[in-house]
């Protein structure tokens, strides 16, 4: 084999990789199939894409892609600008942000359920549970 088809070997195997992780990423934090595979292109192409463009890139209905961009860009995952009257994607790619936003999310749900729960005794241990995971998640952002 030539040189040049060992290095478009190694790169699409890397691409696979990047690929694939981002994907899992997604799944994990509880985004549908369209949305992992929509961040996940938008973060191996590295430029603004159209919906027209991902739909037929990733094979999906642009009505499915067009509600799922709007879902990542809620997130703060994807941004959108209009440029020549078409709408353009791109990823955010600024995972500690991404995570810090996920970390404040998930402490103000908590801070939601210690408020709402009123001090009878069969919720004590819930509360100290509660309680514990916002200090957690508290002392998290302090050391970043």
């Amino acid at each position: 084999k030539s040189l040049n088809s060992i290095m478009i070997f190694i790169i699409t195997m890397i691409d696979e990789k990047l690929y694939s992780g981002l994907h899992k990423v997604m799944l994990h934090w509880g985004f549908r199939e369209t949305a992992a595979s929509i961040y996940a292109l938008l973060v191996m192409e590295n430029r603004p894409m159209t919906a027209k463009e991902i739909a037929d890139k990733i094979g999906r209905a642009y009505s499915s892609v067009i509600n799922e961009l709007n879902t990542l860009r809620r997130y703060g995952l994807v941004d959108r600008r209009r440029v020549d009257r078409k709408c353009i994607y791109t990823a955010v790619t600024d995972l500690v942000e991404i995570i810090k936003n996920e970390r404040r999310r998930v402490m103000k749900f908590f801070k939601e359920i210690k408020e709402g729960i009123d001090d009878r005794d069969e919720y004590k241990k819930i509360i100290e549970n509660v309680e514990k995971a916002i200090e957690y998640l508290g002392k998290i952002e302090e050391e970043v």
